[in-house]
């Protein structure tokens, strides 16, 4: 899936974000956005987020991205700042974080941790290829 001008493409982006942002992208930290089905939520996040890796993205054997430097790999398809860019997946991370309820529950799923952690790579990443 390619990533636009606008941001990152919509491909298997979770329906709650999709709608987030069709509603102007509201944020109160008193009520998290509601996620109906916290699984599929998870499922789509994390097949969305590795559609829109940049090409030549390598995975380990568990299927996560590995997270080394890649000189291959064009860091711009994926550099997007704009109202679609990056922060939705910050977004997404954080309305997934809220629905897991407690600290310790965060803690202990593991693919939310995997996704928190390979965004936050992939933010420095972006940060220390910039020219």
């Amino acid at each position: 899936m390619q990533s636009g001008p606008e941001g990152l493409g919509k491909g298997s982006r979770p329906d709650e974000l999709t709608e987030w942002i069709a509603c102007a992208r509201p944020w109160n930290d008193r009520q998290p956005k509601k996620i109906r089905d916290l699984e599929k939520f998870a499922s789509c996040f994390k097949e969305w987020w590795d559609e829109v890796q940049p090409e030549g993205r390598r995975k380990d054997s568990r299927g996560r991205f590995i997270q080394e430097d890649e000189p291959e790999v064009d860091w711009d398809e994926i550099r997007l700042s704009g109202k679609n860019g990056l922060f939705t997946a910050v977004a997404g991370l954080c309305f997934w974080g809220q629905a897991l309820g407690s600290d310790e529950a965060r803690l202990f799923c593991k693919d939310w941790y995997d996704c928190v952690t390979d965004v936050n790579w992939v933010l420095n990443e972006l940060v220390r290829t910039h020219s």
